[in-house]
């Protein structure tokens, strides 16, 4: 496979031959977000000889997984105000509205955990320029990155 040096057996060894690429982005609304491949579904998904493998097939299954989880974390996602019920993980996007158009918009991204005895609510990103749509998508980054199964967002509004 062309390109396979740039492979290694565990990210760890990844990270060690490439350290300019790191698990944590310097721009925090574009985290690094590790996928995990399998090889069974990589192999099902390609259907063509393994001869004629390419690095960029990997690639494109990788985002394609990516992409994947992000959409079911998107079409999941609801409203805080309108939950009664909450996982003990979750991430929580709040964006408040201000004006007419989003322009001016700012968000922040918390990773909130409710288990009994250990709540908190750590903030991932604050107060940054941030439309809703844009900031659901890097939710949807920090909810696979920090494995938790749920978002909710919360829109705030001055006008």
């Amino acid at each position: 496979m062309p390109s396979a040096a740039r492979l290694k057996d565990t990210f760890k060894d990844w990270v060690e031959s490439y350290p300019e690429e790191t698990p944590e982005s310097k721009d925090p609304l574009k985290p690094l977000v590790l996928v995990d491949v399998r090889f069974e579904d990589f192999e099902r998904w390609l259907k063509k000889p393994k001869a004629h493998w390419q690095f960029s097939d990997l690639a494109s299954f990788s985002s394609q997984v990516l992409h994947q989880r992000a959409m079911q974390f998107l079409e999941e996602a609801k409203d805080k105000e309108q939950t009664k019920v909450f996982p003990l993980d979750y991430i929580h996007f709040v964006l408040t509205e201000v004006g007419n158009d989003k322009v001016n918009d700012f968000a922040s991204i918390y990773h909130v955990s409710e288990t009994p005895g250990f709540e908190r609510q750590e903030p991932v990103v604050e107060n940054v320029m941030l439309f809703f749509e844009y900031g659901m998508a890097v939710s949807a980054a920090y909810a696979i990155k920090r494995k938790v199964n749920a978002i909710f967002f919360t829109k705030k509004q001055i006008r």
